[in-house]
């Protein structure tokens, strides 16, 4: 039943004021966020309270972005960026300026579809990316006309450090690429293509890419009672030791908790319900953090929108003690 579903409050943590705040990343003991629409990379230091951010350029021009990651090997002062030119990797310096001027990209997965389409790079371009357990990058394509044309343009790419660009035929073409995270042990990858709300696990390997869908682990359509418990579409995901997914509504002022066999929703964390816009999460530290995001929305009633909160997992008898992957260089 949705009332006996154990639910919290997160609180807030970062006062930031992100249009879309997106693709949170806890590595080398910070936590790394953007502004995916003002191109603004941050990282919060916990243990000294430090906030900085970068403001990201190419060729002296603002970009888009999709998602970051951290890279391998203690390089703190380096930085993944996916944006609407492609993916970018900048292997230090990131944080001694405010402005990150961005090299030419290692690769750009949808160069092809978009040159065979003719979609503006500004409307199809690469969203929600998370580096894989063997250190490669996967993302995936968004199509931010897709309410009004309906269509699905490019799809999910594994991206190394040599630019190779492999694409994950088994996921198809999608809308609005998002979810992409693995669980404890790396075995498995989950996603989802937010419009659909499905929630598909892959088996994942250590060379190739998958070729197949392993389960769909949460169709939101065969859950209709759960829409009295939360709202708003999927977006952003993470999952904590246990191996339960915590999958950020978008609209839905929450990130609710999947079991990882049955897809049952086992937990719930709201935001304030000045807050409806979570776009994402992530753990670390045995903390649950999640981005939110204040377009379109009323700021004089929205108190809190576009701000980062973070909830103790261990309220819930859970952990979450493992960093992020990191980008393998």
């Amino acid at each position: 039943m949705v009332s006996q579903i154990p639910s919290a409050v997160a609180q807030l943590l970062i006062q930031t004021q992100c249009a879309l705040g997106e693709s949170p990343v806890y590595a080398y003991g910070a936590l790394h966020f953007a502004d995916l629409l003002r191109g603004v990379v941050f990282r919060w230091v916990p243990e000294t309270n430090l906030l900085q951010q970068v403001v990201c350029r190419y060729k002296g021009a603002a970009v888009l972005l999709g998602s970051i990651g951290v890279l391998d090997q203690g390089r703190t002062n380096g930085l993944l960026v996916a944006s609407h030119h492609g993916v970018h990797v900048v292997e230090t310096g990131v944080w001694d300026s405010p402005i990150m001027e961005l090299p030419d990209p290692l690769c750009d997965p949808l160069r092809e579809v978009v040159e065979g389409t003719g979609e503006d790079r500004k409307v199809v371009r690469l969203n929600d990316g998370r580096a894989s357990p063997c250190g490669r990058f996967v993302v995936g394509a968004y199509n931010s006309a897709h309410r009004q044309n309906g269509r699905a343009v490019g799809g999910v790419y594994c991206v190394d450090a040599h630019g190779n660009c492999e694409r994950i035929n088994a996921l198809g073409n999608v809308r609005v690429a998002n979810g992409t995270c693995w669980d404890p042990t790396g075995t498995f990858m989950y996603f989802c293509d937010s419009p659909t709300g499905v929630l598909k696990k892959l088996r994942w390997t250590r060379t190739g890419v998958p070729d197949s869908v392993d389960q769909v682990v949460y169709d939101v359509q065969e859950h209709p009672s759960d829409a009295d418990a939360f709202g708003g579409s999927m977006d952003g995901a993470c999952a904590d030791d246990q191996g339960g997914i915590w999958v950020a509504r978008m609209r839905g002022g929450c990130a609710v908790r999947h079991d990882k066999s049955s897809g049952a929703v086992t937990h719930i964390v709201r935001t304030p319900e000045t807050v409806q816009q979570v776009a994402s999460c992530c753990v670390g530290n045995d903390t649950l953090f999640l981005t939110t995001a204040n377009r379109g929305e009323d700021l004089t009633k929205c108190h809190g929108a576009g701000a980062v909160f973070s909830f103790q997992l261990s309220e819930f008898g859970l952990t979450a003690s493992r960093d992020e992957h990191a980008f393998s260089l």
